[in-house]
């Protein structure tokens, strides 16, 4: 009776130590879940930020000078120099009239003359007058994304484009940036998936990734999945305001699932004590 007494009375105590034990998992899930969150959070407003300020600016150019000055291409080239440094991330920039030509370009590649009348960025912007494309090739055969927008000649039926495009390489530092262990992952997507920066474990920029559900929640989203190889990971993703994007972050290692060494050493410790102290009061009694 002496000992089925000392094992009864440690039954409030594993009850407490498993509730602890619980509870502290909970506080750490909870804990990493916010962080994450934090970092898909600031990256998203990052890209946001950058891509508002590229449509500020070009707004302004378009509001600031005619389409007869922007057509001019030493007046083109200063503009283009001077925009350069102030935002930072251009690769150059045209202006393209109503039947897809584009009559002035400054930059890098041999684009003047070019016709764009094929290509879906052009008839977006005809139809929303502001409009950021996914990445794609283009006449460089580079991964790049356009932003382009459209000015109405008052008092005409008639418009022009102001475009200015930026490589991937701009765009992939984003994802990059985020503090995320080695066998962890983040990258920009299109809505059907397609990779707009490299993955460490999904492709190549262009390349389809696999979505594990829809992604439809417009806030920022946090969920527990499944790979196909059987594995458990953490899956972050939000939908980055006024592009075609979604920000995505994979978490491989699960780190809210590892309680603390020191924290199990301490919570066997203090059981094993309880119980040699309990059985010694018992006997006592």
């Amino acid at each position: 009776y002496v000992l089925l007494d000392a094992v009864l009375s440690m039954i409030p105590l594993l009850i407490v130590v498993t509730i602890s034990y619980f509870w502290f998992l909970q506080i750490l899930k909870d804990d990493f879940r916010n962080q994450m969150k934090w970092e898909i959070e600031n990256s998203k407003q990052s890209v946001e930020f950058f891509v508002d300020q590229k449509l500020s600016g070009l707004r302004f150019l378009t509001s600031a000078y005619s389409y007869e000055q922007l057509s001019d291409q030493e007046t083109l080239a200063g503009i283009f120099s001077k925009f350069k440094q102030e935002c930072g991330g251009l690769v150059d920039l045209g202006i393209i009239t109503p039947d897809g030509i584009q009559r002035s370009y400054v930059g890098p590649y041999n684009l003047k003359g070019k016709d764009y009348t094929n290509q879906d960025w052009f008839h977006e912007v005809i139809v929303r007058s502001v409009y950021v494309s996914d990445v794609f090739m283009g006449y460089r055969k580079l991964p790049h994304f356009a932003i382009a927008v459209k000015k109405e000649n008052p008092g005409k039926d008639t418009f022009w484009i102001l475009r200015a495009t930026i490589d991937m390489e701009t765009l992939k530092k984003y994802p990059y940036s985020m503090n995320l262990r080695e066998n962890d992952d983040a990258f920009i997507i299109t809505y059907d998936g397609t990779l707009q920066t490299p993955s460490r474990s999904h492709g190549n920029v262009l390349e389809k990734y696999k979505l594990p559900f829809s992604l439809h929640a417009q806030a920022t989203t946090i969920q527990d999945i499944i790979k196909p190889d059987g594995s458990p990971a953490i899956f972050g993703y939000a939908f980055i305001d006024d592009s075609p994007w979604i920000l995505v972050t994979i978490i491989n290692s699960n780190p809210y699932l590892k309680i603390p060494k020191i924290f199990k050493n301490e919570l066997f410790i203090i059981t094993v004590l309880s119980i040699i102290f309990g059985i010694a009061v018992t006997f006592a009694l």
